[in-house]
């Protein structure tokens, strides 16, 4: 094949060739529009015309860019930033096959005020964000969910006590400070997680949202097949500490993103530890009781967080 017949010693090269690096990715059962997002499809075109990276769009695009497409651009930074010929009509065949979920798809548009919700503290959904979407009812829900995946995640059905709820499900910022929580009436899945971003989450916000989960690869592929057009702007990784038990490929790895390099991917786990801490007077509380509790408890936590980030900000000098 013309692609593979401009590469060599691929197999004599170093784990962080490009080359090598993105064919692990498509030899994966990632799909193409999650390795090249739709918003780089243009700069990925222009690429293929044999055009400098740095010419393809604004500063601010090839940024992006750069950020989101790290297995493009690498490739591109050994070639002068530009495409390498050879592999010119592969590029426009991906780019064909990344577009394929999102053709003739209307744009999702926010409703003008949120929607009117019940008492969080009876329907167990607290949270900072208001409700602008209800979720829906998806025919793929009827799918077995025991498909063939390159990732896995292990549960078992009976870790807590009788009559105990698996606990719960909560959103953090890369600061570490919570946007809310539900209780998770069974054991932790992707439903949760997507449950959360698709009733709370402005599509502005999708639009520049960098997931951190544990299970991402999954995560990515089951929001995606029930609303393509809201998630196709987001980036998925798995965090840091989960990310040795994964096979799923570079697209997901957050040590592959310069721009993730500082980010604190395990912030969830230091709210777990304070909830660990109240698990057993939780534990014995009504539900009316127990949210109103828990919602106390991550509020004094985003408390504490919000007052030691402001005490390690540099005033501004007059």
């Amino acid at each position: 094949m013309p692609l593979f017949s401009g590469i060599s010693n691929l197999e004599a090269s170093s784990d962080d060739n490009p080359w090598r690096l993105l064919l692990w990715a498509l030899s994966t059962p990632t799909s193409a529009c999650l390795i090249l997002q739709p918003r780089h499809v243009a700069i990925a075109k222009e690429l293929a015309q044999g055009k400098v990276l740095y010419e393809c769009g604004s500063a601010e695009q090839v940024k992006a860019f750069k950020d989101d497409c790290q297995l493009f651009y690498s490739v591109c930074a050994d070639y002068n930033h530009t495409w390498p010929e050879f592999a010119r009509p592969f590029l426009l065949d991906f780019i064909v096959v990344a577009e394929l979920p999102f053709k003739d798809k209307p744009l999702p548009v926010d409703p003008e005020k949120p929607l009117e919700e019940i008492d969080p503290y009876l329907s167990l959904h607290v949270w900072d964000l208001p409700l602008l979407r209800q979720r829906m009812r998806y025919a793929i829900d009827a799918v077995d969910p025991e498909e063939e995946r390159a990732c896995r995640k292990e549960t078992t059905t009976d870790w807590r006590g009788r009559n105990q709820t698996h606990g719960i499900c909560t959103c953090v910022c890369s600061h570490g400070v919570a946007y809310g929580f539900h209780m998770m009436l069974s054991g932790e899945g992707r439903t949760d997680v997507f449950h959360q971003m698709v009733t709370r989450f402005p599509q502005r916000m999708l639009d520049k949202l960098t997931v951190a989960y544990d299970f991402a690869c999954n995560l990515a592929e089951y929001c995606l097949n029930r609303e393509p057009m809201m998630f196709r702007n987001v980036r998925w990784v798995v965090d840091r500490f989960h990310q040795a038990n994964h096979t799923c490929g570079p697209t997901f790895n957050m040590n592959k993103y310069n721009s993730l390099n500082n980010v604190i991917s395990t912030g969830m786990e230091s709210l777990n530890s304070v909830l660990e801490r109240h698990r057993a007077p939780l534990s014995y509380m009504a539900q009316q009781r127990w949210a109103l509790c828990s919602h106390t408890i991550i509020g004094r936590f985003n408390d504490a967080k919000n007052t030691r980030m402001m005490q390690q900000m540099t005033p501004i000098s007059e």
